[in-house]
């Protein structure tokens, strides 16, 4: 399966900002996890993350979205990817999969988005794009952690639209 570079815009009402929703460009990078990329362009293209929250965002480290329960443990009904591990290091903008920590082929639809360099990451979760613009509006997704503080989800900024440009 061969995947082609794609750029998306991704849309995120922000609870700091609500008069103007942030838009962060991203870049997809197929010759490291062409796996991930086509599982996220067929998201973007059904629209399977509108409305969804950032249920997990740690100040310094990740902003988490794609969870279709709201609470870090919902996934979607085409399964599980294989890792698409890299040389590439986990930097402020890196995208990744999100995954069960136990098993390494658990990547679905949950993903990150790095805030800072997290060389941590490296070889454990599949790096699969990059922010090229909009970080400034990544800083500003307000911090929550349904899953370890059981926060409310409907505290959390949500994400407007994903598309391909």
């Amino acid at each position: 399966m061969t995947a082609l570079k794609h750029d998306f815009l991704l849309s995120v009402n922000l609870k700091a900002r609500p008069e103007r929703p942030a838009r962060i460009r991203i870049s997809t990078m197929p010759q490291i996890a062409p796996l991930h990329i086509v599982r996220f362009r067929k998201y973007a293209s059904i629209g399977f993350y509108t409305s969804l929250p950032f249920h997990r965002v740690q100040p310094g480290r990740i902003a988490q979205a794609g969870d279709t329960q709201g609470d870090g443990f919902g996934g979607s009904v085409f399964g599980n990817l294989p890792l698409e591990a890299s040389g590439l290091p986990f930097e402020r903008g890196s995208i990744g999969m999100a995954r069960d920590l136990a098993d390494l082929h658990s990547g679905d639809c949950q993903f990150f988005i790095c805030l800072r360099d997290m060389p941590e990451l490296n070889g454990l979760f599949t790096q699969f794009a990059r922010v090229t613009a909009g970080m400034e509006d990544v800083d500003l997704i307000h911090p929550i952690n349904v899953t370890e503080n059981h926060d409310n989800p409907q505290d959390a900024d949500s994400i407007l639209s994903l598309r391909v440009l």
